[in-house]
């Protein structure tokens, strides 16, 4: 069965867990690691304002005005 993890701060640790949890096979996978290192990358913290399953606190991430297809 194909499988893709991806993250953007992975350890090596929970790489490692990760693998030995879902029984992959080092010799069959690729890891890619690449810096996130980028102007365009950012990490923020914001408090959560409304109920989670809400998902309005997230509403910053889609651009205003945007519909699929964008």
């Amino acid at each position: 069965i194909p499988l893709m993890i991806t993250s953007a701060m992975l350890t090596n640790n929970v790489l490692l867990t990760t693998i030995c949890l879902l029984h992959m096979h080092p010799d069959k996978m690729t890891v890619i690691c690449r810096s996130t290192d980028h102007p365009n990358i950012k990490i923020g913290v914001r408090k959560i304002k409304y109920a989670l399953n809400s998902f309005v606190d997230l509403a910053f991430l889609i651009p205003k005005g945007w519909k699929p297809g964008d």
